[in-house]
């Protein structure tokens, strides 16, 4: 059984498709959830879709580079 409600999300996977992840996911989280997306900066040219819902949604967020490569 799923909690209501999580502490963390780590999302990985196609980034086109991040904004149907947060989507998603979105059910899941409260004003509290850190959400961390893997390879926004490398891939910044395909999340176009990802910043539309974070703009729409009124969703604020911080970019953080972990890696030199990212």
């Amino acid at each position: 059984m799923l909690p209501q409600k999580a502490d963390f999300i780590f999302i990985d996977g196609q980034k086109s498709q991040y904004a149907e992840y947060m989507e998603i996911v979105e059910t899941l989280t409260s004003d509290t959830t850190l959400i961390v997306l893997d390879d926004v900066i490398k891939y910044h040219n395909k999340l176009d879709t990802l910043y539309g819902f974070l703009e729409k949604k009124q969703i604020d967020y911080k970019i953080h580079q972990l890696e030199d490569d990212d």
